[in-house]
C-alpha cells in the first residue's frame, strides 16, 4: 500500500507540475508580448490591442503543493499583476495615440489652410505694393504745386479785378447820368433845330421874293448879285450928286449882304439842320432816332448789361472764395500734414 500511496502522490506531484510550467509559459508569453509592445514605441494600435493577451485567471496555490510550486504561483501571480497594469498604460497609450494622430491630422489641415492664406496674403501684398507705387507716382506728379500755382494766379486776378469794381460802378452812374443830361436836353435841340429851319426857310423866301422884285425892276434876269448892282447903277443916276456918293456906299454893303445870304442859307441846312434832324427827327416823329438807336440801346444792352455783369463778377468771387479757394488752402494744409506723417512713418520703421 505505501508503494501504491507513493506512486499516486508522484502521479499528483507532476500534475501539478505541468499545470505550474503551462501557467508559467503562459506568464512568460504574456510579459514577452508585453516587452514587444513596449519595444516597438506604440507604433501600430491595432497590432498593440491585438497583442495584448487576455487576463489570465488569479491562480491558487493547492493544497498540499510543493513549496516550489508555491513560489511559481507567487511569481505567476505577480506577473499577472505586472500584466494587467501594462495592459491598463496600453490601453491609455492607445487612447492617447489615437488623440494625438486625429490632433495631428486636424493640425495638418490647419496648416495646408494656413498656407493657402498666406499664399493669398502674399499676393495681396504684392497688388497693395503696386498700389502704393501708383500712389508714390501720383503724389510725384507735382499736383499740389500746380493748383496751389494756379489758384494763386487767379486769386492776384480776382482782386485786381476787385480794385476795379468802384470804378466800374462810378462809370456806370456816370454813364446813365450822361445819358438822362442827354434826353433831358432833347427838347431844346428839337426846338432849336425847328427854329432854325424856320429862319432858313424865311431867308430863303425873302430872297426869293427880291429876286423876283429885281427882275421886274431891271427887266432881266440874272443872278441876284448881278441884278441889285444894276438896279443900284439905276437907282444912282436918279439921285443928286451929293445922295449918290453916300447911297454907294449903303448900296455896296447890301449888296455883299444879299449875295452872301444864299450860301448862308445853303451852309445852315446842309451842315446844321440836317445833320441834327437825323438824331433828331422830324417834328412828327414820336421820340428821337437818338433815343432810339443810342440812348435806350447804351441804358438798357450796356449800362444794365455791365452792372449785372459787375455784380454776377462779385458772386462768382465769393463763390469762387468759399467753394474752391479756401477749401483747396484747406486741403492742401492737411495733405502736407497727413505727407509729413508718412515720411515720418517711413523713416521709422525703414520703409
Amino acid at each position: 500500500m505505501s508503494d501504491l500511496k507513493k506512486q499516486e502522490q508522484s502521479r499528483v506531484n507532476r500534475r501539478e507540475f505541468l499545470k505550474v510550467a503551462g501557467l508559467t509559459a503562459m506568464a512568460a508569453t504574456a510579459t514577452g508580448t508585453g516587452a514587444a509592445v513596449v519595444q516597438q514605441k506604440l507604433k501600430d494600435p491595432t497590432t498593440v490591442a491585438s497583442a495584448i493577451p487576455p487576463s489570465l485567471p488569479i491562480l491558487q496555490n493547492p493544497v498540499g503543493a510543493n513549496p516550489q510550486i508555491g513560489d511559481l504561483l507567487t511569481r505567476v501571480t505577480a506577473l499577472q499583476a505586472e500584466n494587467m497594469q501594462l495592459r491598463a498604460q496600453l490601453n491609455q497609450t492607445q487612447t492617447s495615440l489615437t488623440t494625438w494622430q486625429k490632433s495631428s491630422s486636424d493640425h495638418s489641415q490647419t496648416t495646408q489652410t494656413l498656407q493657402i492664406e498666406l499664399n493669398d496674403a502674399y499676393v495681396q501684398l504684392g497688388v497693395l505694393s503696386g498700389l502704393l507705387s501708383l500712389y508714390e507716382r501720383l503724389d510725384n506728379t507735382n499736383f499740389d504745386e500746380t493748383v496751389v500755382a494756379g489758384l494763386t494766379t487767379v486769386n492776384d486776378a480776382i482782386a485786381a479785378w476787385q480794385e476795379l469794381v468802384p470804378d466800374v460802378d462810378e462809370a456806370l452812374v456816370a454813364g446813365h447820368t450822361a445819358l438822362n443830361n442827354l434826353e433831358a436836353h432833347l427838347p431844346s435841340l428839337q426846338t432849336g433845330v425847328s427854329w432854325l429851319d424856320g429862319i432858313v426857310t424865311h431867308l430863303e423866301t425873302y430872297m426869293q421874293n427880291i429876286e423876283t422884285a429885281l427882275a421886274a425892276a431891271v427887266e432881266v434876269t440874272a443872278p441876284i448879285v448881278d441884278m441889285i448892282q444894276q438896279w443900284f447903277t439905276q437907282v444912282l443916276d436918279w439921285l443928286p450928286f451929293g445922295l449918290g456918293q453916300q447911297a454907294k456906299g449903303i448900296m455896296g454893303g447890301v449888296t455883299a449882304l444879299l449875295g452872301v445870304i444864299p450860301s448862308v442859307t445853303q451852309g445852315l441846312k446842309r451842315n446844321i439842320s440836317q445833320p441834327l434832324r437825323i438824331w433828331l427827327g422830324s417834328d412828327e416823329e414820336e421820340g428821337t432816332p437818338l433815343q432810339r438807336d443810342i440812348v435806350t440801346p447804351l441804358r438798357t444792352k450796356s449800362l444794365m448789361k455791365a452792372k449785372s455783369a459787375v455784380v454776377q463778377g462779385t458772386a462768382v468771387s465769393e463763390t469762387y472764395k468759399s467753394s474752391l479757394a479756401d477749401p483747396v488752402a484747406a486741403t492742401q494744409l492737411s495733405r502736407q500734414a497727413i505727407q509729413a506723417t508718412i515720411a515720418q512713418y517711413r523713416e521709422v520703421h525703414g520703409v
